[in-house]
């Protein structure tokens, strides 16, 4: 069972999460408020593509997790430079969700042995671009709700 109970987890598949726990160095899965993640995107008036609110409508879990790609900008500080995962962060906005898994992804030029962000920068076309927030919980498999 959640241990939060306006966290979206089980609104996706386990195996949109498992896909992620490769044990790779430069991806892993974090828990982020919504709200958060909306402000760390690309800015999107509301929201245009039905595709996520007729899915969740019809009680269908989401397959994919959405995500950010990082760039290091300086130190400690990575900057949100792609994104995927607005549209279903505001369907979860609207039914009263809190939190969301987000992958989040350093650019793949880093080296292996980086550490995680201490803070999360917003994407340069957000809108406020110098928004930032400390780097997120991580989340394990032992903390997803079983089907």
């Amino acid at each position: 069972m959640s241990t939060h109970p306006r966290c979206s987890r089980a609104v996706f598949t386990r195996e949109a999460f498992t896909a992620y726990c490769t044990g790779q160095p430069y991806q892993d899965v974090f828990l982020l408020p919504i709200a958060t993640f909306l402000r760390l995107a690309s800015s999107l008036e509301k929201e245009k593509k039905p595709t996520a609110r007729s899915l969740y409508d019809r009680g269908v879990r989401f397959f994919r997790l959405p995500f950010f790609k990082l760039r290091d900008i300086s130190s400690g500080v990575f900057r949100v430079y792609k994104h995927d995962g607005r549209h279903r962060a505001h369907v979860l906005r609207d039914e009263g969700y809190e939190t969301m898994p987000v992958i989040l992804f350093r650019s793949s030029n880093e080296s292996e042995n980086q550490t995680w962000p201490e803070a999360i920068q917003a994407q340069e076309d957000a809108e406020d671009p110098e928004f930032r927030v400390s780097r997120p919980p991580r989340l394990d498999l032992a903390q997803w709700p079983d089907p």
